[in-house]
């Protein structure tokens, strides 16, 4: 059936290989770069990929940290000749041309988008912020449209989105040997990700955007960045290529397939092992923060137990604790983190986060949550050591459909620049908070979720644990 789609469409793809002229990556680059610079005569950058306009209306002496979206390795790493960009198989949008390369020896590989012109042209001339720099911020480095680019194999992975004026690249990296194959979407468009004037639930897209090339690896692997540069922390790894013992027999969770491996991590066996080490450096664990909180507090609770988790339990939304395993364990519903000082300096061990509700029922615009984080992160820092802390932030938002909620601003491009603000405000008032990137945890498996908007019941909140455990480890 696939051999007779591609030869259907084989004579419209020699006619768009010739009009492109096989794109080299070098012009494109070129080309990416001018287009972002003449998105906004407003704000000044450099030529420098690595630094992006300010985000507030007194703007920080630091770059911006825009998470996952520069090109760590691409242009120094790639093999020479760099492969030439071609068409996907099959593009079902009319207003989009998707272009591709992937490089054999390295396993690396980009998909570029375009948006046609003139719409382009109309949406950055919409306003999407009434505050002007973020308004030009969110055109410069978010762009229209939001994609989800996901390659399934020995491992699975999210490919990592950078834009520029209504051109896109997404990028993606395989470490072990195997058949990839994607699935490429268009999430949200028009400006739906990242509106903070007018937003419409209804403006989820969820459209299949392109059939692109099945992607094949042969080799191991190092997965590195570049110096100064922040990238995914780690990826799902197919279970059953791992060694025997890393996982628990009869694990019955929604993705026990998978397996959450941090790129620098070496084949540890620790999923499914108990908590018990826990009691031996702390005596005092509390969980402060709205459902996606409470979610962390029960699979703690049920690992120290070595009990299966519960729906109704994980439903209770009052203050709950309770002493197991040695450790006397709480939580306590905080949805926006206006902080109890004594409840917030007690327990040895806190973990704290937003979650999604400045974005949904608290509806924060950027500069709003900007300007509260830095309240959230003098309190949080106010925990010296040694007792310690760990921010989770938002995870991924996976509904990937419109809330029954007017005006739910949840969608995951704004829980990712939340994330980042948050993470930049408390790495600029203290050195001693931990940071879990519960968003990159949660991106490639958002299907998982058995309610829309938790990760209860799966093996995610397994690998969050095993990832706390790590970081207390390490002191």
């Amino acid at each position: 059936m696939k051999t007779r789609v591609r030869l259907a469409i084989l004579p419209t793809i020699i006619v768009v290989v010739l009009f492109i002229n096989l794109v080299k990556p070098d012009d494109f680059d070129r080309d990416f770069e001018a287009n972002r610079l003449a998105t906004s005569s407003v704000v000044a950058t450099s030529s420098d990929p690595s630094t992006a306009p300010p985000v507030s209306a007194a703007p920080p002496a630091a770059k911006v940290e825009t998470p996952y979206r520069w090109p760590y390795h691409w242009v120094k790493d790639i093999g020479s000749p760099r492969p030439a960009y071609t068409p996907a198989i099959k593009t079902f949008l009319s207003e989009y041309t998707v272009l591709e390369f992937y490089d054999a020896q390295t396993c690396r590989g980009e998909v570029r988008i375009q948006l046609d012109a003139s719409k382009c042209t109309n949406l950055l001339q919409r306003s999407i912020s009434t505050n002007t720099t973020w308004d030009t911020y969110l055109k410069l480095n978010y762009g229209p449209d939001h994609y989800r680019l996901v390659y399934e194999g020995s491992e699975k992975i999210m490919a990592l989105q950078q834009t520029a004026h209504c051109t896109t690249r997404l990028y993606y990296s395989f470490t072990l040997p195997g058949e990839y194959k994607p699935r490429l979407k268009l999430e949200l468009n028009d400006f739906w990700g990242v509106n903070e004037i007018v937003h419409n639930t209804a403006h989820w897209k969820n459209k299949e955007l392109s059939w692109l090339e099945i992607r094949r690896c042969d080799k191991t692997l190092q997965y590195h960045s570049e110096e100064g540069i922040e990238v995914l922390p780690g990826r799902w790894v197919r279970r059953s290529l791992l060694p025997s013992g890393y996982a628990p027999e009869g694990n019955k969770k929604a993705g026990s397939e998978w397996a959450w491996l941090p790129y620098e991590s070496s084949l540890t066996p620790v999923i499914g092992k108990q908590l018990t080490p826990l009691s031996k450096m702390i005596t005092t664990l509390k969980v402060i923060g709205d459902s996606q909180g409470r979610s962390l507090y029960h699979i703690i609770k049920n690992r120290l137990e070595a009990k299966n988790e519960s729906d109704s339990a994980f439903k209770i939304k009052t203050k709950k604790e309770t002493a197991v395993g040695g450790i006397h364990l709480s939580y306590e519903p905080n949805y926006f983190l206006e902080f109890n000082k004594t409840s917030l300096l007690e327990p040895d061990l806190l973990l704290t986060g937003t979650g999604p509700h400045p974005g949904s029922w608290g509806q924060w615009t950027f500069s709003e949550f900007e300007a509260k984080m830095h309240k959230i992160a003098e309190d949080v820092c106010s925990r010296k050591p040694p007792k310690a802390t760990i921010w989770f932030g938002s995870p991924a938002w996976p509904k990937g459909k419109p809330s029954s909620e007017k005006n739910f601003r949840v969608t995951n491009p704004r829980m990712e620049i939340f994330n980042t603000l948050a993470k930049r405000a408390i790495k600029n008032t203290c050195s001693h908070v931990a940071f879990l990137d519960f968003y990159a945890m949660t991106i490639a498996q958002i299907k998982l979720s058995p309610d829309g908007a938790h990760y209860h019941k799966t093996v995610v909140l397994d690998a969050v644990v095993d990832e706390i455990i790590k970081i207390i480890s390490k002191g």
